[in-house]
Formats: structure tokens, C-alpha cells, sequence
């Protein structure tokens, strides 16, 4: 919920509307497996070795802006397992 709640709060901080009902999911053989991040799915204690997809995103207007990385929860800080791009200019696919 930690995870969750930091997201919602970061993106409402810098003026954006935040509606997701969660912030990821964990990876496995289906799109978007359980258990998800978020208020909706419970308050599930994340634990080291577990893999999830991090996913923050909000809507601007009609479009919607979406990020995804792949984290690895450790007994310390998180490693992020995801290739790294620069962000400073955001891809618009049309």
C-alpha cells in the first residue's frame, strides 16, 4: 500500500488527478497477475525475491500517459530490472 500511496501523492503533488486502483502487479503467466499493488487487492507485504511491474500513469485530457518498470524487491532499496531510457522527452505515439 506504501508503494501505492506514494505514487498517488507524487502525481497529485504535481497538479495530476490520480484514479488508478493500483500502482502494479506481479509478473507471472498472465498480463496482470495478483497480487496487484494497490488498495483495491488488499494490503499484501511485499517480500524479498518477488518481481512486480511498477506502472504509475494519469490521464491528460483524453490522452493517457503510462510508464512501466520491472522491480525486484530486495532486503533493502528496490532494483529496478528494467532497461534504462531517458525520460526527459516523453515518446507520443500517434
Amino acid at each position: 500500500m506504501d508503494v501505492h500511496n506514494a505514487a498517488k501523492k507524487t502525481m497529485e503533488a504535481a497538479g495530476f488527478e490520480y484514479t488508478r486502483p493500483f500502482i502494479g502487479h506481479s509478473v507471472g503467466v498472465g498480463i496482470h497477475d495478483y497480487p496487484f499493488v494497490g488498495p483495491v487487492h488488499g494490503d499484501w507485504v511485499l517480500e524479498p525475491n518477488m518481481v512486480f511491474e511498477i506502472e504509475p500513469g494519469v490521464n491528460i485530457g483524453k490522452e493517457r500517459v503510462h510508464t512501466e518498470d520491472t522491480i525486484l524487491v530486495t532486503g533493502g532499496k528496490a532494483k529496478n530490472l528494467s532497461q534504462f531510457i531517458d525520460t526527459s522527452e516523453i515518446l507520443v505515439i500517434k
